[in-house]
C-alpha cells in the first residue's frame, strides 16, 4: 500500500524587521517623532519604538493602527511559505 504524500500547508510568516524599517522610513521622511506618532495613532511611543526595533511582535490592534498610519495593506509585511 502506497503512503499518501503529505501536502505542505501554505502559511504566512510575519516579517517584523520589515515592519520596523517601514515605520522608521516614514517617520524619517515625514519628520514625525515618536511622540507625534503616539498622538496620531493612540499607541504608546514605547510600543511603536519596540515595533521599530522588532523587539516584540505587535498585537493585532497595534499592527492595524500602524498599517493605517503607513497607508499600506494589512498583508504588506507577510510572506507566504510552506510549512513542512
Amino acid at each position: 500500500m502506497k503512503k499518501k504524500k503529505k501536502e505542505a500547508k501554505v502559511i504566512e510568516h510575519f516579517l517584523p524587521y520589515k515592519f520596523g524599517q517601514a515605520i522608521i522610513a516614514k517617520r524619517t521622511k515625514d519628520g514625525t517623532s515618536l511622540r507625534d506618532l503616539e498622538k496620531q495613532t493612540g499607541l504608546h511611543k514605547t510600543t511603536v519604538y519596540r515595533a521599530e526595533l522588532a523587539e516584540s511582535l505587535p498585537d493585532i490592534d497595534t499592527y492595524f493602527k500602524i498599517c493605517q498610519w503607513l497607508e499600506v495593506p494589512l498583508d504588506k509585511f507577510f510572506v507566504k511559505g510552506k510549512n513542512k
